[in-house]
């Protein structure tokens, strides 16, 4: 029975604590704001049957940040561009490369709890059974929510809803989801 009280002593404590780090205000919770950015360049060459289908370069540019922790919530955000100055492609197959588009693609609300999170918006995700791609210029993204939970040691469980996905091949310009 002691250990009893003591480990909820212990829990009580370690849940004080993960919100002792949090702003005191919305105010401090946004100059708190973690940003990082990307900027990437890829060419693209390819034959077939002889013939030179594509050829050229992309470049973009990535922005994301965090807000710092408020009363549980967190803010994320990420903004993502792409062009391609001189790709030449004779029947527009590969459009992953050749996109000239910008648009928000992490748009989110998270608050967590312990060792539980719940994320609400738009977000780029990897999971076993839904990963989004990061290797072209601009980056797949969904729009939904999931819930994290990392109370098990050496396991995320993951559960969500997906309500719409965009992949880097459609025109990234036009934001409207395949359900």
């Amino acid at each position: 029975m002691k250990l009893a009280k003591l480990s909820l002593a212990a829990i009580i404590v370690a849940g004080l604590t993960v919100d002792s780090f949090a702003a005191d205000t919305l105010a401090d919770a946004i100059r708190n704001t973690e940003l990082s950015g990307v900027l990437r360049q890829v060419y693209r060459e390819k034959n077939q049957n002889g013939e030179l289908d594509i050829d050229g370069f992309s470049i973009g540019a990535r922005l994301e940040g965090t807000t710092g922790k408020f009363m549980g919530f967190t803010g994320n955000f990420g903004f993502q561009t792409s062009t391609t100055p001189d790709m030449v492609s004779k029947n527009n197959e590969d459009s992953a490369f050749a996109q000239d588009a910008t648009n928000m693609h992490i748009a989110n609300l998270s608050y967590s709890y312990a060792e539980t999170a719940l994320t609400v918006g738009r977000f780029f995700i990897k999971t076993p059974l839904l990963k989004n791609r990061d290797s072209r210029i601009l980056k797949d993204y969904n729009d939904g929510a999931y819930i994290t939970n990392t109370s098990i040691p050496n396991t995320k469980l993951i559960v969500g809803a997906v309500t719409g996905y965009q992949w880097i091949n459609q025109d990234a310009s036009k934001i409207e989801f395949d359900k």
